[in-house]
């Protein structure tokens, strides 16, 4: 018995250590509703534009990065919790206009401007 506690307690800490290294470099994000817009701000420092990935699609945006280590070197960290590696941070935003999202990146931080869907006022026809 102790040999089968032993084991589940064993396989309960692979299932922690792999969702840690699933979140263990969050992407942090600030979502602002303004007036006619939501604007997303996301913090990638010492990420290249290149790195970067948006998408959208139903209704959730997709902020992905690909921050490549230099592979030749054989570094050895203490603590590591910057961004590195694959990460990726989806944000659900409703009523908007995909055909009209924008976004810069400047000084390590993301701003994703993404517009509201127009409302449309419509007249109705009386029979």
């Amino acid at each position: 018995m102790y040999n089968d506690i032993n084991e589940f307690f064993n396989e309960m800490n692979k299932a922690f250590e792999q969702a840690y290294k699933e979140v263990k470099n969050p992407i942090l994000v600030d979502v602002i509703k303004n007036d006619d817009s939501y604007q997303v701000l996301a913090n990638l420092p010492g990420v290249k534009k290149e790195d970067i990935k948006l998408s959208f699609k139903n209704s959730k945006l997709t902020i992905a990065v690909d921050k490549k280590e230099d592979e030749a070197k054989e570094t050895k960290y203490v603590l590591n919790e910057r961004l590195s590696g694959y990460n990726s941070r989806t944000v659900y935003l409703k009523d908007v206009d995909d055909s009209r999202i924008s976004a810069k990146f400047e000084n390590g931080v993301l701003v994703i401007s993404v517009p509201f869907m127009e409302k449309k006022a419509s007249n109705i026809q009386i029979d």
